[in-house]
């Protein structure tokens, strides 16, 4: 039961990630660290941010499906999967949704703006 409970989520998860895509991102400038799994940590900046994942400087390719870890101050760290990697920009999906809370602990209310 507590399976297919996990799978109904993760499917839930997927469904709204991909109905969401155009939900807004905060475009933001938010130093930060990111560590793909079996890597180095890299200095990186957020350039957006929303409940379901974010866009990052990432000057190394990293490979799509990659697992990273993700620290903005103001937050724990949260895993995410690369998405995608293009002329030193990543995109990344988090693992499970940003709570609204964490949101506005990383951005101060100075930093926040939609796209």
């Amino acid at each position: 039961m507590a399976d297919m409970m996990k799978a109904a989520q993760g499917d839930a998860y997927a469904d709204a990630t991909q109905e969401d895509r155009s939900a807004a991102r905060t475009k933001c400038t938010l130093p930060a660290t990111l560590r793909p799994i079996g890597g180095k940590t890299l200095q990186t900046v957020v350039r957006d941010l929303s409940p379901f994942g974010f866009s990052a400087t990432a000057i190394s390719p990293i490979a799509k499906g990659t697992t990273c870890w993700l620290t903005i101050p103001g937050l724990e760290p949260v895993a995410a999967k690369a998405v995608w990697w293009e002329r030193g920009l990543v995109g990344c999906e988090f693992v499970r949704l940003l709570k609204p809370s964490d949101l506005e602990n990383a951005i101060p209310a100075t930093r926040l703006g939609s796209a």
